[in-house]
């Protein structure tokens, strides 16, 4: 029975997503113990016609104890066996839990790629399994909606129509969810509002919600207008508050590929470390006033100067430590 345990194994690796009770009837069927051999003898059940189990055979005894003794070491085995195999399937679920992400980060781009494939079964294939991704493909499906291969600029923006994006969780405050309800069913015009009203709430749960708002949001100028809100009404906090939001910021945005998520994880540094987040600062000021000169419709000059804005405003939390300001960074 016990040599029957690696294939057991292999069988869960499989499958790591079984949960207990899948794995202990999949594992009862390859380790084929059926109650009776569990008990030690066949269907008869009164005879003496016993299963070959290679243990010797228990004296007889009042009150059946002989067949007990018989039953002990092969029921401890079979469920020494079920316990080991359990055991792995759950580290093998996390295991794979968390090699997911970096799977699927590289397989993204191949799969974005291959919606311009010139076979056509190729783009199907492709833009399938980009749907049953969800929203790990999401933002490099926005990007894509862009590219210079017409064929996968359009699927992108197929597939970017068809998610329908939960921007709150059953957990988030109840003003919340009340507000984001209909959310995607609004124009951009009734979706700025709400933005303004989340932004006003003052309860740290409300951060991961703007950050989820700046990560998925459809329109590009709403999602940074989010992000541009959110840092520019800080509200008065101590420095372990600081840290707190910080922290938050980056749980939410740490996957994030747009430069909003970029401003965000950097309004996060300066949080902690006005100085070290200059530096980033003027280089995505910098990105953006490009942009605004390449794709006017990605941007705004608003937006440019409340980057600047917010660059000044590290430079003051840098000045009001008493600390002399590098020339170079100023």
């Amino acid at each position: 029975m016990i040599e029957a345990v690696p294939f057991a194994i292999y069988f869960v690796r499989a499958n790591p997503l079984f949960n207990l009770g899948q794995t202990a009837v999949a594992v009862g069927g390859i380790l084929r113990l059926p109650l009776r051999f569990m008990g030690g003898y066949s269907e008869g059940g009164e005879g003496d016609s016993r299963v070959d189990s290679g243990l010797p055979s228990p004296r007889p005894s009042p009150g059946g104890r002989g067949r007990n003794s018989a039953r002990r070491p092969i029921v401890r085995q079979f469920f020494i066996a079920l316990a080991v195999v359990a055991c792995l399937a759950s580290f093998l679920a996390v295991q794979a839990a968390d090699e997911q992400p970096a799977v699927t980060g590289k397989r993204i781009p191949e799969l974005i790629e291959q919606l311009g494939a010139t076979e056509y079964a190729t783009r199907e294939k492709a833009q399938a399994e980009l749907a049953n991704l969800g929203l790990d493909a999401f933002e490099a499906l926005f990007e894509a909606q862009h590219h210079r291969d017409l064929e996968i600029a359009t699927r992108a923006r197929f597939l970017i129509r068809g998610m329908n994006v939960r921007f709150y969780k059953d957990g988030d405050p109840a003003e919340v969810k009340r507000l984001l309800r209909n959310y995607n069913e609004g124009s951009i015009d009734q979706r700025r509002p709400l933005i303004d009203k989340l932004l006003s709430i003052q309860d740290p749960a409300v951060l991961p919600v703007i950050c989820r708002l700046v990560r998925y949001e459809s329109d590009l100028m709403l999602s940074k207008y989010a992000a541009v809100g959110l840092m520019a009404r800080e509200p008065k906090l101590n420095d372990a508050e600081r840290a707190e939001r910080a922290a938050a910021i980056r749980a939410a945005t740490v996957q994030g590929k747009r430069a909003a998520t970029a401003w965000l994880r950097t309004y996060a540094t300066t949080l902690e470390d006005p100085a070290a987040a200059i530096p980033k600062w003027r280089e995505l000021i910098a990105e953006e006033i490009d942009l605004r000169e390449r794709a006017s419709d990605q941007t705004s000059e608003k937006i440019c100067i409340d980057l600047f804005g917010t660059k000044w405003d590290c430079s003051r939390s840098w000045a009001s430590k008493s600390k002399p300001m590098p020339r170079s960074i100023a």
